[in-house]
């Protein structure tokens, strides 16, 4: 061994050492920060700390929500009337229709936190279920990628957690200035777990990984004509978009005492409750809320019909899907008054669809981390990346898994083979192999670590069995 860049530590310190790698514990810590960085634990099992935003105005809000100027909140409308006009083309007969299915979600997970970036949840949700049902793949995207680099808002933190709408999401994701490749990144990259960042102080997020990812072609809005037209052709019209497979987002300006009310009934009542909104037509206030109509039933019980909504707010004890019941008879003429400007008025619901169309190029599978990537046959793996929906095989060494599953586009759950020594982890598609983009390694006990599966540079601290020493070995990859 080359002692020269060892030094000798305490036997008791070489024993806690030892404890700690037989344990499969790695530490890592960060060559370029001073402080403690993510372990190579896959992205998926990484936890990230929610932070408290702003304190809430004199008019206190119960319940997440936007904070928007009467400027914002004008520019807005006139975006959401100025965008091309979504409408039926004939009646949709009474029925029971629900995308809910392709949405890949965790419903726990779907929490927006006290952030007002419900808007990017609501966009997302329906980009997700756009991308399940066009192209087969079932995936969840990462909400952070939008919020970090949506820019810092005059509240001093990132702009995405005050507020926004549908228009702002599409403008943002077919800007080659601002997302540029167009790219769409799943939840499971490193840094895509959502942790938004939106306290005073502010403190950066980690940057988010953008490889891999998804490529958009082209993504744009449509308004669904629910203004100025008959309740019924509203509702028509709102129907006809879900029969089509378009999720519909929905937007919900609200006074405080309005918000809370819907707060508590999100809280307290079960999710066969029915909200009509319909009794607060004429409020005064500033907040706002947006979520995702992902269904409707007015066939079940024609008195009392629905949409089918999924919020942001986590998942309650009496809302294990995170969603809830809006009542399809609303009042869709309903309308708000600025809180300092009771002469003016907008309507008080909004609702949206995604245009949006991805780069049809097959998606060659590529495989960006293990974890965990050392143990011994039999070990249940999570291998992340992209391109793994139809997945033929997953290879350790050439040997067939024991056993796999993909859980999504990006994830596949596998079970190590009888191997030994380092195996590269090769998934196999219809489209291609992973071995051609990147090949990453599983290590079986007992063997010397050929290399580590993270892309972050990182200080890897190996006890070095047996000679007395602790040699510090700095492998620097390069960050994608």
């Amino acid at each position: 061994m080359d002692l020269e860049n060892c030094f000798r530590i305490p036997a008791w310190l070489l024993m806690i050492s030892l404890v700690v790698m037989a344990a499969g514990i790695g530490v890592l810590v960060s060559a370029e920060e001073t402080h403690v960085t993510h372990t190579a634990e896959a992205p998926a099992i990484q936890e990230k700390s929610k932070q408290v935003t702003e304190t809430p105005p004199a008019e206190s809000f119960d319940a997440p929500h936007m904070i928007l100027t009467n400027d914002e909140r004008d520019e807005i409308q006139r975006k959401i009337d100025a965008a091309p006009k979504y409408s039926a083309a004939g009646p949709v007969p009474q029925g029971t229709v629900s995308l809910l299915s392709y949405l890949p979600y965790n419903a726990t997970e779907r929490e927006q936190g006290h952030a007002g970036d419900c808007w990017v949840w609501g966009s997302t949700g329906a980009l997700e279920i756009e991308h399940a049902i066009k192209n087969g793949i079932f995936d969840r995207l990462s909400i952070q990628y939008f919020v970090d680099n949506s820019g810092i808002g005059p509240l001093g933190y990132y702009s995405a957690c005050r507020g926004g709408s549908p228009n702002r999401f599409a403008a943002w994701y077919s800007s080659p200035s601002e997302n540029p490749g167009m790219k769409v990144v799943p939840w499971s990259n490193r840094n895509a777990l959502y942790d938004p960042h939106c306290s005073i102080p502010f403190t950066p997020a980690p940057p988010v990984s953008t490889s891999p990812a998804y490529q958009l072609k082209s993504i744009s809005v449509s308004t669904v004509e629910t203004k100025d037209v008959p309740q019924a052709t509203a509702i028509n019209n709102i129907k006809s978009a879900l029969s089509n497979n378009h999720p519909v987002i929905v937007g919900y300006h609200y006074a405080p005492a309005t918000a809370n009310a819907f707060h508590k009934f999100w809280s307290s009542q079960p999710d066969t409750a029915i909200w009509d909104p319909s009794r607060y037509n004429g409020d005064t206030g500033d907040g706002g809320h947006i979520m995702l109509i992902v269904g409707y039933d007015d066939k079940t019980d024609p008195a009392n019909p629905y949409w089918l909504v999924v919020n942001s707010w986590g998942a309650p004890a009496n809302r294990p899907e995170g969603t809830f019941r809006l009542a399809m008879n609303m009042d869709y003429a309903a309308v708000i008054h600025p809180a300092d400007e009771k002469t003016k008025s907008s309507p008080q619901h909004s609702f949206q669809v995604l245009d949006v169309t991805f780069a049809d190029t097959p998606q060659v599978p590529v495989v960006s981390s293990i974890s965990p990537a050392f143990g011994p046959a039999g070990t249940t793996v999570s291998i992340t990346g992209i391109g793994f929906t139809k997945t033929t095989a997953v290879t350790f060494g050439g040997t067939p898994a024991a056993s796999y599953t993909v859980t999504s586009d990006s994830t596949i759950t596998a079970i190590v083979p009888a191997h030994g020594g380092q195996a590269d982890v090769i998934v196999k598609t219809p489209v291609g192999i992973s071995e051609g983009v990147a090949s990453y390694v599983y290590t079986y006990d007992g063997s010397p670590a050929r290399g580590t599966t993270t892309k972050s540079p990182l200080s890897l601290f190996t006890v070095a069995a047996g000679s007395g020493a602790v040699c510090l070995l700095q492998r620097v990859r390069k960050m994608k």
